[in-house]
Formats: C-alpha cells, sequence, structure tokens
C-alpha cells in the first residue's frame, strides 16, 4: 500500500502542458473525464505499449506511460483528426525532448499516423533516435568496426533466420517476416555509413499508414516498371525498424489476406504481378466482361471503394442489374472474394490451371480474336485491351481497336463515315462498328 500510495503521489504532480500543436487550435481533456469513458476498441491495439489506454469513445485521445530507452515518459496523444493535427502532452522532461527536435518534421511525420500503434512506434523511434544522436555528440565515436558490432548485435536479437540476404558492404538487407496467418513479408533496409547515427531506410511493399495506395489503372500499370518502393519511414535502430514494421503488418494483415485470396482463386487480369501497394484488381467474367475493383486498405471487407464493368454493353447492364439487385447482401463477415462469389456466382472467371485444354476453353473470353493477346502496347494509346465486343451472343468476341480497326480498313466491304469503320466481325459477320485508329 506504501508503495501505490507513492506512486500516486508521483504521478498525481502531472500536468498536462502543450508540447506542440500543428493546428491553431487545441485540445485540453480535463482530467475528471478520463475515467468517465468506456475503453473502446482502441486498447486492442496497444499490446506493444500496455501502459497506453483511451479514454475517450471514438479512440482518439490516449493516455499513459511511453517508454523510450527503458525510461517511461507519462503522456497523453490526440490522434489526427479531420480538422485537427496531432497533439502530444506531457510532463517538463517529454516537453524538454521534444522542443530539442526539429518540431516541423516532428509534425509532419505523426500527421501521417492515425492508428495509435503506428503513432507510437514513430515518435518512440523519433525519441529514441534523438537521443542517440546526443549521446555521439557527446564524443561517442562509432568506428566501423564499432558500426559492424552494433550491426550484428541487432541482427542477433531481431535473429538470423529472418535474414533472406546481406550484401558485403553490409548496407542493404532483406529480411523474410511472417505474420500470425502465415504470410511472408520480404522488407528492404538500406543501412548508411553513418548508422547508427544516421537513421537507416526501411522499405515496405504495401499500403501507407494512412491507408494510401495504388488504386487505380494507369497508376497499377505504371508501378509494375518500378515496384521497388511503396511507403519509407526512418528509424534509428535496426530493430526498431523491424518492430515498426510487425506494427505495420498486423494494421494491415487483413487487406493482405482478402487480396491474397482474389489472387489464388479469381482470374486477375490487371496487374500483371501484384505488388502489396496494389489495392485494385481488374477480374475477368464470363462473356468477355470483366470488373475492376478497388478495396480500402484499412477495410477491406466494408464493400468496394470503387468498381466498374467492361465488355459488350448488353452483358454490362446485365451485370450492373445484377450488382444492384445483390449488393445490399454485402457482408462485411465475408471477405471481398466469398461476396462476389455469392453476387456473381458461375460468372466469376477462376484462376487458369495448368490444363492446357482448361486454357483453351477460357482464351476467348480474355484475349483479342486477332492477336491471341490480352494486353497491346500502342505508342500513342498506351496499354490497349480487347474492349470491342462483338454484339453477337453466339459470339461474343473481344478485339483491342486497332486490331480490329486495321482489319476493317482491309476489307473492301467495309463503309467509312467520317473516322467511324462499318464493318462485320471477322467470326461471324455481325455487324461491327469502331473509330478508325492509323
Amino acid at each position: 500500500m506504501k508503495i501505490k500510495k507513492k506512486e500516486r503521489r508521483t504521478r498525481s504532480r502531472f500536468v498536462p502542458p502543450i508540447l506542440f500543436r500543428s493546428r491553431d487550435t487545441t485540445c485540453r481533456l480535463p482530467l475528471s473525464l478520463f475515467h468517465t469513458y468506456k475503453l473502446t476498441a482502441g486498447i486492442m491495439a496497444l499490446r506493444r505499449f500496455p501502459l497506453m489506454t483511451p479514454v475517450d469513445e471514438e479512440a482518439k485521445v490516449f493516455r499513459g506511460f511511453l517508454p523510450v530507452h527503458s525510461v517511461e515518459y507519462l503522456i497523453q496523444v490526440h490522434l489526427p483528426g479531420n480538422s485537427a493535427g496531432a497533439q502530444v502532452y506531457g510532463g517538463a522532461e517529454l516537453k524538454h525532448m521534444l522542443r530539442e527536435m526539429d518540431e516541423q518534421k516532428l509534425i509532419n511525420r505523426l500527421n501521417q499516423c492515425d492508428e495509435i500503434t503506428l503513432f507510437l512506434s514513430e515518435l518512440k523511434a523519433m525519441l529514441e533516435e534523438h537521443e542517440t544522436f546526443k549521446k555521439s555528440k557527446n564524443g561517442l565515436n562509432f568506428s566501423a568496426t564499432k558500426r559492424y558490432k552494433e550491426l550484428m548485435g541487432e541482427l542477433k536479437q531481431i535473429g538470423f533466420d529472418k535474414v533472406s540476404h546481406i550484401n558485403e558492404a553490409m548496407d542493404h538487407i532483406t529480411f523474410k517476416l511472417q505474420d500470425q496467418n502465415g504470410r511472408v513479408h520480404n522488407v528492404k533496409t538500406h543501412i548508411p555509413p553513418g548508422y547508427p547515427l544516421t537513421p537507416l531506410k526501411l522499405i515496405l511493399d504495401g499500403p501507407s499508414s494512412n491507408g494510401s495506395s495504388s488504386n487505380s489503372m494507369n497508376e497499377g500499370r505504371d508501378s509494375n516498371k518500378d515496384t521497388t518502393l511503396t511507403t519509407t519511414t526512418t528509424h534509428s535502430t535496426l530493430h526498431a525498424a523491424i518492430l515498426y514494421y510487425y506494427d505495420w503488418i498486423e494494421t494491415f494483415r487483413d487487406y493482405f489476406v482478402c487480396v491474397d485470396e482474389l489472387d489464388q482463386h479469381v482470374r486477375v487480369l490487371d496487374p500483371d504481378q501484384p505488388t502489396g501497394k496494389d489495392a485494385w484488381r481488374r477480374v475477368a467474367l464470363k462473356g468477355h466482361c470483366s470488373l475492376h475493383l478497388e478495396l480500402d486498405p484499412k477495410f477491406p471487407r466494408a464493400g468496394l471503394k470503387a468498381m466498374r464493368f467492361y465488355g459488350s454493353e448488353k452483358n454490362m447492364k446485365t451485370l450492373q442489374q445484377l450488382w444492384e439487385s445483390q449488393a445490399e447482401q454485402w457482408s462485411r463477415a465475408d471477405t471481398p472474394y466469398k461476396n462476389l462469389s455469392r453476387i456473381f456466382g458461375d460468372r466469376m472467371m477462376t484462376k487458369v490451371s495448368n490444363s492446357h485444354h482448361h486454357q483453351q476453353d477460357t482464351s476467348f473470353d480474355v484475349e483479342c480474336a486477332i492477336c491471341y493477346a490480352y494486353k497491346l502496347e500502342h505508342p500513342d494509346l498506351g496499354l490497349l485491351t480487347p474492349d470491342v465486343i462483338c454484339i453477337n451472343d453466339q459470339c461474343n468476341r473481344g478485339f483491342h481497336p486497332t486490331c480490329i480497326s486495321e482489319w476493317l480498313r482491309s476489307n473492301p466491304t467495309t463503309t467509312r463515315s467520317f473516322n467511324i469503320l462499318f464493318g462485320k466481325c471477322p467470326y461471324c459477320s455481325e455487324k461491327i462498328t469502331t473509330k478508325e485508329i492509323l
């Protein structure tokens, strides 16, 4: 009881002054309200910071103790919202530490974290980075040998079994880490010559901490040319960087589950080789149609963030009506794949098997019926897909705009009105119309 009374006396001295603010408005929460709100789901995200607890109903304000180099600092955090940026309150020691840092850099980095675990991990890493740098200015000289020992010590702490590649200069290390579902994540680290005095760079293949990602077809196609970087952050120690990455994996674990399930069961037309940041897919539907869908990385089961059908006007109208009649039955308890399968049924094309016969049966529903390819690069129009569809239900073949244009121009029965070609389908002789492309 004496210890508890002493501890209560020590903590009661805390008066939460403003350390910094990123907006002109400041939020102060009276101490009397700290015990009146119910605990929310935000407390489930604090397994790494068990001394922190939410004090409001929306889990936007947290109070507790933040460990920095084995020293616990009393702190109150207001996560960034729609109208206000991140705010931090604390005692004199923490206030002094933050005043010594680059305030604008601190605000910019913390405002990108709208989830408490990532916020605290980032703040902890920045404080430890600052403390390490202060010690170096007081006469610590990290030679190459010390750098090597520091690095090997951290690798031993992380576990050499998690290291998949390390170059001779030891400035690029790739880790292979597994999440709770067994999914393997490759994380690359760049270690500068001045490490540990100079922060290292952590390269993550996935959405950023605020949930942003590549979600358009043009962005996705461009990203396939350079998929080396999606999200970067800096940390003072390699061990802190890996801990941050584990928190990041946990935040988007359900997102990876959902996109992996789509890639495993559905025939994905785009992107060719999806990366972690690609929250969109173009999946094949029967009748030479396709569906472009986008997911919200933070809430992948909540429904489609955006969608669009491709194909003949008649088939697209049927699919649109089917979607409108079944969309209300979307279940947040199920993955996007299960919901789409329930809505579209056998209209969704499954992933192509290794069977040559199976490939022949489904290729005409995807590829151009003239060049037998799905994608075609055009110097002026960019990447083309077979979007010109024959209106004959018995034929229903698709063609690249350039392929069918060249075919019709070579046919003497084709007529022209300005830049519009009127001809016949190469397979069924049904009337087909397209814009002339030279």
